[in-house]
């Protein structure tokens, strides 16, 4: 029996977006209480079992394609200097079996990215991802109004929307993730474009995640001035910097003004206690400045620094500094915080030489996804870890060929599927 070469392929693409709905965490409040965090450190069982297939496969395709696995690798040495850099960090961890644990899946969400990057082109990465994303959005719609009760939250966020996750901020980070995908998507309709952002702003307002509201402010405003980019030389440096001129002014505005403008925003100053732990949390950086506590060891469980911030501020459950590079430096310290800076401009200017060279619209896809998770991690959790934005990441991160991009747009696939075509299907005996 032949499996012809469409159903192989529709196959691939269905398990890929199912591996990016697991890989953002939707429905796992089904199976662990986030809330608690005794009960998350330990893990679900069933999501463990899962993980693990899923990384298997990774490594197994990757292992059966790893001539182009080896050559992207090549091709990005300051990511595989990154994931080096995180993994040795056991050595100096407070707590190494959970550093050593974590970078596991860390690394097994890496091969994930890779499998993609190698099968798909950057503009089928970005489809697969917005299928993932609206799904997962129109099923939190769906779950809120029919069955608001059926997936489990947080009881002290009230009335707040959470959709299939556990948490309303995870939400918010979902549907401001499913809105930069969208933008990229659409070909040249301004009033789809204004729809999605409305709708986007609506779901935050419902979610009641501020914060998914401002960075969906600021998607819309990099989407739009992305072609500035493309600008002459003078009229874009003009431009730029006017832009950023404005944004320091917002900034020392919102700074100078902050009890008035987290009261407009009906927010207490502290940003729902996240002041208090950003403030406790560069105490412990400059004990440990240079290396840090070991890659996820310092907001364990078990921790003994982490338990001093909770007790502190009175936040049993917090489960990191809400601010990702607070988290990255307390894992790998200022030398692992500078490599990650160099990373994102490595990528950033991969990403703009992507964009600069065409004129369709989902080579906005790179620099708007990282305007996003670039502020994103400023309230909210680090990208370095196994789940879906370290996935979308480095999926790009090893695409940003032009190279690359020029084979599968001139074969339609891999160099190595058109070399080895009878991959494509499978005969089954």
């Amino acid at each position: 029996m032949i499996i012809p070469k469409h159903t192989v392929s529709l196959l691939r693409d269905t398990y890929f977006v199912c591996v990016l709905v697991l890989t953002i965490g939707a429905f796992a409040s089904l199976f662990l209480d986030t809330g608690d965090l005794a009960t998350a450190s330990q893990g679900s069982p069933f999501l463990k079992v899962l993980s693990m297939a899923i990384y298997g496969i990774a490594l197994v395709r990757v292992f059966l394609w790893r001539n182009e696995a080896i050559g992207l690798l090549r091709e990005n040495k300051a990511l595989v200097l990154f994931l080096l850099l995180i993994v040795g960090s056991t050595v100096w961890s407070i707590d190494g079996s959970a550093t050593l644990h974590t970078w596991a899946t860390l690394f097994g969400s890496t091969l994930v990215a890779l499998d993609l990057s190698i099968h798909y082109p950057l503009e089928k990465q970005l489809r697969l991802v917005c299928v993932a994303l609206v799904l997962i959005t129109v099923m939190s719609v769906v779950a809120e109004l029919l069955t608001p009760d059926l997936i489990p939250g947080q009881d002290k966020e009230g009335s707040a929307w959470h959709g299939v996750f556990g948490v309303k901020n995870v939400f918010g980070k979902t549907v401001c993730l499913t809105v930069v995908a969208c933008l990229c998507v659409i070909r040249k309709s301004f009033v789809l474009r204004l729809l999605t952002v409305v709708v986007g702003i609506t779901l935050g307002i419902l979610s009641q995640s501020t914060s998914s509201i401002g960075y969906m402010a600021i998607i819309g405003a990099t989407f739009a001035l992305l072609p500035i980019l493309k600008w002459k030389p003078l009229p874009r440096r003009i431009a730029l910097g006017g832009v950023a001129l404005a944004g320091l002014f917002a900034v020392y505005f919102a700074a100078t003004n902050l009890e008035s403008v987290t009261a407009a925003l009906d927010k207490d100053p502290h940003l729902t206690g996240r002041t208090d732990l950003w403030e406790y949390a560069i105490d412990c950086i400059k004990e440990k400045p240079l290396l840090g506590y070991g890659y996820e060891a310092f907001w364990t469980y078990d921790s003994v620094p982490a338990r001093r911030i909770r007790e502190a501020i009175n936040w049993d459950s917090a489960p990191h500094a809400h601010n990702g590079y607070l988290d990255l430096t307390l894992g790998v310290g200022i030398i692992g915080l500078l490599a990650y800076l160099a990373l994102l401009t490595i990528f950033a200017k991969r990403a703009y030489v992507y964009f600069a060279s065409g004129s369709e619209d989902y080579r906005r896809w790179p620099l708007t996804f990282l305007a996003f998770t670039f502020f994103y991690q400023f309230t909210e959790g680090s990208m370095v870890s196994a789940g879906c934005l370290w996935v979308i990441f480095c999926g790009l991160m090893l695409s940003l060929n032009s190279q690359r991009e020029l084979a599968f747009v001139e074969n339609e696939a891999p160099l190595l599927a058109v070399r080895f075509g009878s991959r494509l299907s499978i005969d089954i005996p």
